[in-house]
């Protein structure tokens, strides 16, 4: 697959990342990294609740550098310039640092927006929300899996009307014991299994084919002893303007009288994650392609800039485009096909064209994979986290566990296989797009198994009980943007790059996870328990969580259809265009396009960021053009201004008013 080349030469003449020297690997797990990720961990988690689902002001696993753990991170960065001076015993090193880095990585993600969050509404709010009205007992509570939801009625009261002390009340807790004996375990199978994914991709993706995982770079020149880019005016000139900006409209929401320098929509509250809308037109077939948004977030310019210059023109050009043939359609009178010009199939052929590339282009690969699996290398095996064997037992075993469990819940067999494989392939999509472009953003929305087995095979081909099953697990296959696995793998390429112990980091990423699923349950309920989710102060998503999973699922039950192959066609076809213009973008020096935009335009987050890209596109056109090696160079740096404090003013605002219970500004979607 085409990427960027990462050598030390490349890397040091491009961004400045020249390796370290190659010494001995270093020691990263010490035991006051791992305690202070494990006293930061929980008070971490209860502050993710507190402005995703309270405060409603930040959210911070919808985009792939989580801005909560970057703002921990700079804050242990603080105490070492501290303790350098005064007590360097005190100082954490960089290997230490990046230990702490992924264990928050991996835990924010178990408390995650796309994991713990719409759980809770998967399992108890299927028994709330179910009425008269909507007919869900008749249409399908009898294929439910009991053991994998809570429906007692006096734990469902308080977990609705709020005011509750769930730790201190046994009625409140007492009836989750039965859902959590099963969806611990399943949770934690679902992030581990993929980690041998990651041991058996590891020497593929990083040492042969290099790809440059560009989400970690701050992170790495942040941890990094003397490092260039720290020592750069422009990166501090940029972070300066971006926190300055910030803290003015911060200002403006706790004192309407400070004057406000809006970069969002002037009708909303400011800092909403809205747009500003361009589209106004109200008149067929233009009103099809609304609304169209114009915001400005720095962070999306900063990641944009550090993308290739193909992919960031394919994002906000393909963006157009699908806006486009909304308004074809419209125009042609194909709107009344239900979801025509079907843009999620579209999306999803692209995804699995990305596989389908990255697999022809990695068979050699494939076949010494298979050697080593059956013939293992010792020497070879030492290199790795973990041994081959043991990687490939990691996944086949954690997959068949899976399989097993959703076939006890009432799942067919080959739905339970199909169901988990088109999970996984979607994982593995997601940690290819962030290694090798560092997509900045991945929500998924449609692409997982529940929702494609209900709109291409219907129940007529699934069957009404596998249906039922499988929605129940739709709160982990969403978004995909809350998943461990892109940071499983992103912390053996820090390891590479920092040369640090890979096997002891890797272990400890793994047990992170456990205790990660264990820990986003146990800080997440006592939050809705006390705010309660059918409450005004909480209750803002709580009917969307749950009707859109099982609204959808009524609506497949009560109107069956059979094979969508108009869709399934669809699927076909971008898969082929995406193959295509993969050949055309490594086969044609000039081709300008990178497929990879078609797929990605489509998801929600691009109605915010397709402007801040077309701005990173435009500047780095410009620069690279007339400014050469030098400006190059100082674009990284401006990214990571940009991206810096867009973050850190996220962390402290939302801080700010996890602390204090007051409205902030919200800086990032």
């Amino acid at each position: 697959m085409a990427h960027v080349p990462d050598t030390p030469e490349t890397r040091e003449s491009v961004t400045g990342m020249a390796d370290p020297p190659q010494t001995a690997l270093r020691r990263a797990v010490t035991l006051r990294a791992v305690a202070v990720a494990a006293i930061l961990a929980p008070l971490n988690s209860y502050w993710i609740h507190q402005m995703v689902e309270v405060q409603f002001v930040g959210n911070p696993t919808v985009v792939s550098l989580y801005f909560n753990v970057l703002f921990i991170l700079c804050g242990l960065l603080l105490w070492n310039a501290v303790a350098g001076r005064v007590a360097p015993r005190l100082a954490f090193a960089p290997g230490e640092l990046l230990t702490i880095y992924l264990i928050l990585s991996v835990t924010s993600s178990c408390s995650g927006y796309d994991f713990i969050h719409w759980m809770v509404p998967n399992t108890a709010g299927v028994h709330y929300r179910a009425t008269p009205e909507n007919r869900w007992h008749d249409i399908f509570f009898e294929y439910l899996p009991q053991s994998l939801t809570m429906g007692d009625p006096a734990s469902l009261k308080m977990l609705y009307e709020g005011g509750t002390s769930f730790y201190a009340t046994p009625a409140a807790w007492q009836p989750w014991i039965r859902p959590l004996s099963w969806w611990i375990p399943i949770m934690t199978l679902v992030l581990i299994a993929p980690s041998g994914l990651a041991v058996l991709l590891r020497r593929r993706w990083i040492e042969v084919e290099k790809l440059t995982f560009p989400i970690i770079q701050l992170p790495f020149e942040l941890t990094r002893e003397r490092g260039p880019f720290l020592r750069d005016r422009t990166l501090w000139i940029a972070f300066g303007v971006v926190a300055a900006i910030n803290l003015l409209n911060g200002l403006h929401v706790l004192n309407p009288a400070v004057p406000p320098l809006p970069l969002h929509h002037p009708s909303l509250p400011l800092g909403s994650p809205r747009s500003w809308v361009i589209t106004g037109a109200t008149d067929p077939p233009w009103n099809a392609a609304a609304p169209v948004g114009l915001s400005y977030y720095f962070a999306g310019v900063g990641f944009g800039l550090l993308l290739p210059t193909e992919l960031i023109a394919s994002c906000w050009v393909f963006y157009l485009f699908f806006r486009g043939q909304l308004v074809a359609a419209q125009w042609l009178g194909l709107r009344s096909i239900p979801d025509f010009p079907f843009q999620d199939e579209q999306s999803y052929g692209g995804y699995i064209g990305i596989i389908l590339f990255a697999l022809w282009a990695s068979r050699g690969y494939v076949r010494d994979a298979v050697r080593r699996l059956m013939r293992p290398d010792e020497d070879l095996d030492a290199r790795e986290p973990i041994p081959y064997r043991a990687a490939a037992v990691l996944l086949a075993g954690g997959l068949l566990a899976l399989v097993l469990i959703t076939i006890y819940q009432g799942m067919g067999p080959w739905q339970a296989v199909v169901h988990w494989l088109g999970y996984y392939l979607v994982v593995l999509i997601v940690g290819r797009m962030r290694a090798e472009m560092g997509l900045f953003t991945h929500e998924l929305y449609g692409m997982g198994p529940t929702i494609r087995m209900g709109r291409l095979l219907g129940r007529d081909v699934v069957g009404a009980r596998s249906l039922t099953v499988a929605t129940t697990f739709h709160g982990l296959s969403r978004g995909f943007r809350s998943i461990v696995f892109p940071h499983q793998i992103e912390g053996l390429k820090l390891a590479e790059r920092a040369r640090l112990e890979a096997r002891p980091l890797f272990l400890t990423m793994l047990i992170a996870a456990v205790l990660g699923v264990i820990l986003a349950w146990a800080m997440y309920l006592p939050v809705v328990y006390h705010y309660g989710a059918g409450t005004a102060r909480m209750g803002q998503y709580s009917d969307w969580y749950t009707t859109e999973a099982y609204g959808e699922l009524a609506s497949w039950l009560e109107n069956p259809r059979g094979v969508a192959w108009n869709r399934l066609t669809t699927i076909g076809l971008s898969a082929g265009l995406y193959v295509a213009g993969m050949f055309l973008k490594t086969n044609v020096g000039w081709w300008p396009i990178h497929p990879l935009g078609f797929a990605l335009s489509t998801t929600y987050a691009m109605q915010f960021y397709w402007f801040p890209l077309f701005v990173a596109w435009a500047l780095k056109w410009l620069v690279t053009r007339y400014a050469g090696h030098r400006g190059s160079r100082q674009l990284v740096a401006l990214a990571f201004g940009l991206i810096l404090g867009d973050c850190l003013s996220a962390g402290a605002w939302t801080l700010y008013g996890a602390l204090t219970h007051r409205a902030v500004y919200t800086v990032l979607v």
